[in-house]
């Protein structure tokens, strides 16, 4: 008697699976619940319907799942699915070329560099000859050729004493002028209210993510696989969100969002409600957002 997990392994990838998953009295709503998928998703790889299926990706990944379900060998299984899978032709990327940036060995910028210091030499110089001009002698001057005359002054008479009296009155210094007095207490209780204020600021709060002015939030009741990519097609999130949880990212729209499992899920963009179900198909949702 033949090992059922190795029965049928020159068949079709649908009827492989579902006579191992009936060999262990499996139903196709246990293989959902343990892969966290729709069951028409499980229903639809052993029928081979390939139009209701998701990209390869995510059906080689659904395959490894099952196969570790069922105790068989995954690669197996994701053989059998390259084969019978239509050909996808993949995506040819627009070739994009970076401008070259400027160097500091370049002509233009060795051009300039050298105006800027010509044209520093002759600030240096100009100022340079105003601030110290050059000594000359002073000219001599003629000799007299006799003395001068001094006229002879009359004397002075002392100085008369004032028709009133006045007393002289010295101020302390201290009366027109006291050095302000520093609150050493109130400058401590300020630097400390700093230091706190930016401590405190350094905790950021849970699930935020940096990178973008618009903003998506998921909530989902089980686990899902998501995968997020922003306007420059850079993938910002690739991973399981896990049910019950609360995922925010942040990047820059339009996104293209792929949710393994949406039902059940909810989401926000730019903190207006979104509904996924109008785009979901066999349980999985592809949308986009920010258009």
């Amino acid at each position: 008697m033949s090992d059922p997990q190795t029965a049928n392994t020159h068949g079709s990838l649908g009827h492989t699976l579902k006579a191992l998953r009936e060999s262990q009295n499996l139903t196709l709503a246990d293989i959902a619940s343990r892969l966290h998928l729709d069951p028409r998703v499980i229903a639809a790889i052993e029928s081979n319907d390939h139009q209701a299926l998701p990209t390869a990706l995510y059906v080689r990944g659904y395959l490894r799942g099952y196969a570790r379900i069922l105790g068989t060998d995954p690669e197996h299984l994701v053989g059998l699915y390259n084969e019978e899978a239509p050909s996808v032709p993949p995506d040819i990327l627009p070739d994009i070329s970076r401008p070259s940036q400027i160097r500091s060995d370049d002509a233009p910028v060795r051009a300039a560099t050298a105006a800027v210091v010509v044209g520093l030499a002759v600030l240096l110089a100009v100022w340079w000859q105003t601030a110290y001009p050059p000594a000359t002698a002073p000219a001599p001057r003629p000799a007299l050729a006799t003395a001068p005359v001094v006229a002879e002054l009359p004397p002075v008479a002392p100085q008369s004493q004032l028709p009133y009296s006045y007393t002289v009155v010295t101020h302390p210094t201290s009366a027109y002028y006291r050095a302000p007095e520093v609150d050493a207490v109130g400058e401590t209780a300020g630097t400390d209210t700093v230091a706190t204020s930016a401590a405190a600021g350094v905790n950021t709060p849970p699930n935020a993510a940096t990178g973008g002015p618009d903003q998506i939030i998921f909530r989902v009741t089980s686990d899902s696989w998501l995968e997020v990519t922003d306007r420059s097609g850079d993938r910002i999130y690739m991973d399981f969100i896990h049910g019950g949880e609360s995922l925010t990212l942040n990047g820059q729209a339009p996104f293209s969002v792929l949710l393994g499992y949406a039902i059940g899920a909810s989401l926000e963009f730019n903190g207006r409600p979104f509904d996924p179900a109008p785009f979901t198909r066999a349980g999985v949702a592809r949308f986009s957002l920010g258009q």
